[in-house]
């Protein structure tokens, strides 16, 4: 069920109203009417059943009822780790991952990334994404969106996302020559945490995958096709987030 925000604490019986662009979505794109309920979450991710019961031009008022069921996250927990890539494929993977249910995204310049790390660290870049993984959460009856992150280079990326194999962390750094499929990656024991390496269009460079190996990360293929960057990813995330149900 689609649901729609409020920026306070909720409780059965309390009357609420919905200003701005939350008003606007429920009033005028889903056009809930009067007497109508729907879905509300607050701040902490409580959920409630809510009755509209007045609507003026951007301001809807509600009746909370009784509290709804939240999805539980995934049992895996996903990071994808990826080479900085254009817009609209950045936009399009965290849309994605969104949906998936991918726990966090990771983005830094890479050797042959085309974007540098200044574009994806200015503020209008990050408040598109946080707006993006709001209305995909909503949409996929998500509780909360993934967390995303920028940082510097690979080389901090891998300290912040460390492998720890006997606490079931486990890393993968997509290499289409790997000897090792995803599939058989995915048997190599229990996985409570996974992080997904990819490169950006044109992969990571030799120098960059034997840093991964070095920290700990698995080479892996997906097939035997070439994958665009944003594709593998959503391949690889989704994998690892289905391999324990």
């Amino acid at each position: 069920m689609t649901y729609f925000l409020h920026d306070a604490p909720l409780a059965a019986g309390q009357a609420v109203e919905l200003r701005g662009e939350e008003a606007r979505h429920l009033l005028t794109v889903r056009r809930v009417r009067v007497g109508e309920r729907f879905a509300l979450q607050d701040p902490q991710g409580h959920r409630f059943e809510a009755e509209l019961t007045d609507a003026e031009r951007r301001v809807a008022r509600a009746r909370i009822h009784g509290p709804l069921p939240v999805p539980a996250p995934p049992s895996v927990r996903v990071t994808l780790l990826q080479a900085a890539v254009k817009d609209k494929a950045a936009e399009l993977l965290i849309e994605k991952c969104t949906e998936l249910g991918v726990a966090a995204l990771c983005f830094f310049p890479s050797a042959r990334s085309t974007v540098p790390h200044k574009a994806l660290g200015a503020p209008g870049t990050q408040g598109r994404w946080k707006r993006l993984a709001w209305e995909a959460c909503k949409q996929c009856d998500r509780q909360f969106p993934p967390h995303v992150a920028v940082l510097p280079d690979l080389a901090e990326t891998l300290r912040a996302h460390a492998v720890q194999r006997d606490a079931g962390v486990r890393g993968w750094v997509l290499e289409p020559g790997a000897e090792c499929s995803a599939a058989q990656a995915l048997n190599a024991g229990p996985t409570e945490a996974l992080h997904v390496l990819i490169g950006p269009e044109g992969g990571l460079t030799a120098e960059e995958v034997a840093a991964a190996i070095a920290a700990g990360y698995t080479p892996v293929r997906l097939g035997s096709t070439m994958l665009r960057a944003e594709t593998a990813a959503l391949a690889a995330c989704a994998l690892g987030v289905l391999a324990q149900g």
